[in-house]
């Protein structure tokens, strides 16, 4: 769910939504600079926010880390194969 503007300014119950939203790219202009806005003024949303942002960039990173690093064991992957003859 992309975030709607607010009437007013960005709330501390939105801030979480819209952090995220940021992170992913989905965040409209007018809504980051209200989000900037209420990072400025309330430590306890920068405090998280900043917390949220650390944590999906170390996911993210982990997550790429891991990509193509491992495979299935072949037992695993014979078994889904087969699985997967029998359903088509």
């Amino acid at each position: 769910m992309i975030p709607q503007p607010d009437p007013g300014h960005t709330s501390c119950a939105r801030t979480p939504e819209r952090v995220h939203a940021q992170h992913d790219g989905e965040l409209a202009p007018e809504l980051r600079a209200e989000l900037d806005a209420h990072l400025a003024e309330c430590v306890r949303c920068a405090r998280a926010a900043a917390a949220e942002r650390r944590f999906l960039a170390r996911l993210r990173t982990v997550a790429a880390a891991g990509m193509g690093a491992s495979r299935a064991p072949a037992s695993l992957r014979i078994r889904a194969m087969a699985m997967l003859r029998v359903i088509a």
